[in-house]
C-alpha cells in the first residue's frame, strides 16, 4: 500500500467514531500540501481496494459530512518491535511471521502448539524467532530462550536445563517454583530419556503457563542431544491445553539418518508442529534489504548480481555489502560488475562453517567445481577430476545433500550460493591456480576435441586464467577461434569479449605486430556491430597507429574509413586520417582509394 494510502486508512479507523471531512483529511494525510479533491477520492479507492471493500460497506461516504470507517475494530496491546529490527531492517519474511503470529494467537487462547523454523545457515531463522519473540513480549508472554552449541558438546538435556532455570527466575513464579525446583534436580542427574524427568519439565512449565503464557524458543536444535529431540517431541505432545508456544529452529542439511536425526523427525510428526520454512529472499527483497542496511537504492543491475552471488542468503548479502567489490558498486552505481569479489575474511570464514561437515574429498570436487564456473556439467567435471562416475555422483549427492549445489532442469550443475564457489576458488594459492586453470584447459582439449569452436570460448577462457603457468599462445589461438565462432552465430557482444582476451593475451608473449594489428582491427569491427560507437572509434584509432608504424596502407585505410563513419563531419582526426591513407595508397595503388576519395567528398559537402 502507498504511504498516503496507508496514512488515510489509519486515520479513518483512529477517528472511525464519526465521519471524517476532507478538510481533516487533507491536514492529516497531505499537510501543507496543496492537492485536488481527485487526489482524495483516488486515496479512498485505493484504500477500500487494499481492504476489500468493493461495496463500499467498510469506508462509508457520508453525503455532505466526508467518509467514516465502520468496520468492527478490535484493538490490541501495542507491540514494541524488535530493535535490530529497527536498526538493520528485516525484509522478507513477511508471510513466515504471520503464521507465526497465528500460531502464538491460538497459544494465547490456551490452545498450545508448536512451529519449527528451518532452513539453511544464514537464512535467518534466529532473526526470524528473535522477531516473534518481540511480538510475543509485546502481547504479554514470557519469553524463554535456549541455545545449542556444535563446539564444545553440551551435556544431555542442556537446553532444558536452560530453559527450566530461567523459569525459575523469571516472572509467574508462584505456582511454579516448586515444580521448577524438582525438574532441575531431575535434568542435572538424567543422562538421556527420562520419564519423570520429561514429566517433571512438562508439568513446571504448565505450571508457570496457567499464570503467564509462556514463548519457548530452542534455537540451533540440529546440534542437540538425542534426549533433548526426545523430550522436544513429548513436551509439545503434552502441553495440549497451555499457554504455551514452542518454537525450534534447525538446519535440516545438519540432521542424518542416525538416532538424533530419528528423534528429531518423530517429534515433527507426532507433535502437530507448524513448519516454517525458510528460503533465499527474491532479487527485489535483497534490494530492498540493500537499501535498509546502506540507505541507498541499488541499482537494478548490481541487485541482481548481488543476488545471484549470495542465493538471497540476508547473512551472505549483509557480509558481501561490506566488500569493496559493492562499496565501489554503489557508490559508482555500476551497471556492470567484475567476475569475482575481492573476498574479506569475514566472508571466507563463514563460508568455511558453512561447509562444515563435508568430506575432504567431497570439498576437493567442488574447487574443480568452481574453477569451472557457478555451473557446471557432469562430463567436464568427470574430465577434470579424473574420477570415475559412480565416485563422482557420490561426492555430488554429499554437496546436494548440504545444499552446496543443485541440478538444473538441464542436467547441469550448479552452486545453490554462488559466493561459496567464490571463496572455493580464492582460497587457492596464485600459482596453484593459474595451474589447475591449464589442467581444466587442457581436459576440455582433449573431452571437445571433435567440437572445438563450440567450446572454444570455455577453452580460452581457462588457457588465459592460466597464462601466469606458460599459456598466453593458447589463450590468444582460442579466443580468436571463438570470436570467429560467436561472429558466425551474431553474437555481437560475445565477439567483442573475445577479440579483447585475445588481445590481452597477445600482451603476455612476444608475437609480430602485424598480428596486434589484425586484432585491433576486428575488435573495432566487432565493437561497431555491438553498437558501442565510443569504444569502435577507439579501437580503429589504434589500429591506424598500428598500421601507420608497420607501413600497412590498406589496414590504416580499414581504420580510416570506419574511424570516419563514426566520428562524424566534424572530427579533423577523422579527415586527418582519410587524406593520409589516400595518399599512401594512391602511391603504392590499393582497392580502397575510391573508397576513400568518396568519403573525403562527402565530408566537403555542406
Amino acid at each position: 500500500m502507498q504511504p498516503k494510502v496507508l496514512r488515510l486508512l489509519l486515520f479513518l479507523v483512529r477517528e472511525r467514531a464519526r465521519a471524517v471531512d476532507r478538510r481533516e483529511l487533507l491536514g492529516a494525510v497531505w499537510p501543507g500540501v496543496k492537492v485536488s479533491d481527485d487526489s482524495i477520492a483516488r486515496a479512498i479507492l485505493e484504500a477500500r481496494r487494499a481492504i476489500g471493500d468493493d461495496e463500499h460497506e467498510m469506508i462509508e461516504t457520508v453525503r455532505g459530512r466526508g467518509f467514516r470507517f465502520t468496520a468492527e475494530v478490535v484493538e490490541v496491546p501495542r507491540v514494541v518491535p524488535s530493535v535490530s529490527a529497527a536498526a538493520h531492517g528485516f525484509v522478507g519474511r513477511d508471510a513466515c511471521l504471520a503464521t507465526l503470529r497465528a500460531c502464538l494467537e491460538r497459544a494465547l487462547e490456551g490452545r498450545a502448539g508448536s512451529a519449527a523454523i528451518v532452513g539453511d545457515a544464514g537464512l535467518g531463522k534466529t532473526r526470524l524467532a528473535e522477531e516473534l519473540a518481540a511480538l510475543a513480549r509485546g502481547r504479554g508472554a514470557h519469553v524463554l530462550l535456549a541455545r545449542v552449541h556444535h563446539t564444545p558438546p553440551s551435556p544431555p538435556l542442556w537446553p532444558w536445563s536452560q530453559l527450566v532455570s530461567a523459569l525459575a527466575r523469571g516472572p509467574g513464579g508462584g505456582a511454579a517454583v516448586e515444580p521448577a525446583a524438582k525438574a532441575l534436580a531431575l535434568l542435572a542427574t538424567a543422562q538421556g530419556a527420562d520419564f519423570p524427568t520429561f514429566e517433571a519439565v512438562t508439568m513446571a512449565f504448565g505450571a508457570a503457563a496457567a499464570e503467564c503464557p509462556l514463548v519457548i524458543v530452542v534455537d540451533d536444535v540440529h546440534w542437540a542431544d538425542e534426549g533433548s529431540l526426545l523430550l522436544l517431541g513429548y513436551f509439545a505432545r503434552e502441553v495440549r491445553d497451555a499457554r504455551v508456544l514452542l518454537v525450534w529452529t534447525y538446519r535440516d542439511t545438519a540432521i542424518g539418518d542416525d538416532a538424533r536425526g530419528r528423534a528429531l523427525g518423530a517429534a515433527l510428526r507426532e507433535s502437530g508442529t507448524v513448519p516454517v520454512p525458510l528460503g533465499g529472499l527474491t532479487c527485489d527483497e535483497s534490494a530492498r534489504l540493500v537499501f535498509e542496511l546502506k540507505g541507498q537504492e541499488p541499482t537494478p543491475q548490481f541487485a541482481a548480481a548481488l543476488h545471484e552471488r549470495t542465493g538471497g542468503s540476508p547473512f551472505f548479502i549483509r557480509q558481501v555489502l561490506e566488500t569493496e567489490w559493492a562499496a565501489r558498486a554503489l557508490a559508482d552505481a555500476a551497471r556492470t560488475f567484475a567476475s569475482s569479489i575481492d573476498l574479506q575474511n569475514g566472508v571466507r570464514a563463514s563460508v568455511d562453517r558453512h561447509l562444515d561437515g563435508v568430506s575432504p574429498e567431497c570439498r576437493e570436487v567442488l574447487v574443480s567445481a568452481a574453477l569451472l564456473g557457478k555451473d557446471f556439467d557432469f562430463a567436464s567435471l568427470a574430465a577434470v577430476t579424473g574420477l570415475e562416475s559412480k565416485a563422482l555422483l557420490d561426492h555430488l549427492d554429499e554437496a546436494a545433500r548440504g545444499r552446496l549445489v543443485m541440478k538444473r532442469k538441464d542436467g547441469r550443475y550448479r552452486f545453490v550460493l554462488p559466493v561459496v564457489g567464490d571463496v572455493l576458488y580464492q582460497q587457492l594459492p596464485g600459482s596453484e591456480r593459474a595451474a589447475r586453470h591449464r589442467a581444466v584447459a587442457e581436459a576440455l582439449e582433449a573431452l571437445h576435441a571433435s567440437a572445438l569452436d563450440v567450446y572454444a570460448e570455455r577453452i580460452a577462457h581457462h588457457f588465459f586464467r592460466a597464462a601466469p603457468a606458460g599459456t598466453a599462445r593458447q589463450a590468444f589461438a582460442y579466443s580468436v577461434r571463438a570470436a570467429r565462432h560467436a561472429e558466425v552465430r551474431g553474437d555481437a557482444r560475445g565477439a567483442v569479449k573475445q577479440w579483447e582476451q585475445a588481445a590481452w593475451s597477445l600482451d603476455l608473449v612476444p608475437v609480430s605486430d602485424p598480428a596486434r594489428l589484425d586484432v585491433q582491427l576486428a575488435l573495432a569491427s566487432a565493437r561497431v556491430r555491438s553498437a558501442d560507437d565510443d569504444g569502435a572509434r577507439e579501437a580503429f584509432l589504434d589500429a591506424a597507429m598500428l598500421a601507420r608504424a608497420l607501413g600497412r596502407h590498406e589496414a590504416l585505410a580499414e581504420a580510416a574509413l570506419g574511424f570516419s563513419r563514426l566520428a562524424g563531419a566534424g572530427d579533423v582526426r577523422g579527415r586527418a586520417l582519410l587524406t593520409e591513407a589516400r595518399d599512401a595508397l594512391q602511391t603504392a595503388g590499393g582497392p580502397q582509394v575510391p573508397q576513400l576519395l568518396d568519403r573525403l567528398s562527402r565530408l566537403d559537402r555542406p
